[in-house]
Formats: structure tokens, sequence, C-alpha cells
């Protein structure tokens, strides 16, 4: 009897003390690429852990694939948690998407002028 009643206050204990399925799940971000010229658009959903995926990975076959060109013009978060931090990086180049500012110009004109985002990655964490 002290032996099971042993297991099972361990048990117990472990239990209490393991994080909870909430705790450990990982919050995620859509994002959704717009070409403004032609209209197409694809979302995307990443964790925000910090992960870096390169955008070929995550749009590839999508309606911003051109010939294997990803092209998109604009960005937007579409779900995200609050206090989300984003950005699109390249060599030289970084452009930041979060959630107070939900949309980015990817080309950074007026003109609404397609970008070639294959050489660019993505990444994503809360605060």
């Amino acid at each position: 009897m002290k032996t099971t009643s042993a297991v099972a206050f361990a048990l117990f204990g472990a239990a209490l003390s393991a994080p909870s399925l909430r705790e450990r799940q990982v919050p995620t971000v859509t994002l959704s690429l717009i070409n403004d010229q032609s209209g197409a658009n694809a979302p995307a959903t990443v964790n925000a852990d910090g992960t870096v995926y390169t955008i070929p990975s995550l749009f590839s076959g999508s309606r911003v694939d051109n010939a294997g060109n990803i092209l998109a013009s604009s960005a937007q978060l579409v779900k995200f948690p609050t206090d989300v931090y984003c950005s699109f990086n390249a060599p030289g180049k970084t452009v930041n998407i979060n959630s107070r500012q939900t949309w980015v110009d990817l080309d950074l004109t007026p003109g609404a002028v397609p970008v070639n985002l294959n050489g660019f990655t993505f990444t994503c964490k809360t605060a």
C-alpha cells in the first residue's frame, strides 16, 4: 500500500509540474502576399517562434508564383497573435511587419511594382 501511494503521489506531482498543452503550443501567423498589378494573392501560415522560412518554400506553386518567381508588391498579416514581430529579410534589405503595422509595401514605391522575393526569408516572433 505504501509503495502504491508513493507511486501515485509521484505521478500526480509530475503531472502538476508538467507544462500544460496550451503553454507548449507555438503561436502561428498567417501572412498573405499580394501582387497588386495582377490581383494574385496567396496565404501561408508559419510558426511565430523565430524559425526562418524561405519565401519560395512558403509560396512555391501558389497564385503569386510566376514560373518559379515569387512576385508580390505588398504583404499583409491576416491572422496573428498580439505582439508579434515579423520581417522579410534579404542581403541589405529588411522589411518589418507586426501586429500594429499589419500591411507593408514590399516595393517601397507608390507604383505597386512586384518584387521578386525568391532571395528573401521570413521570420516571426512574439514579444
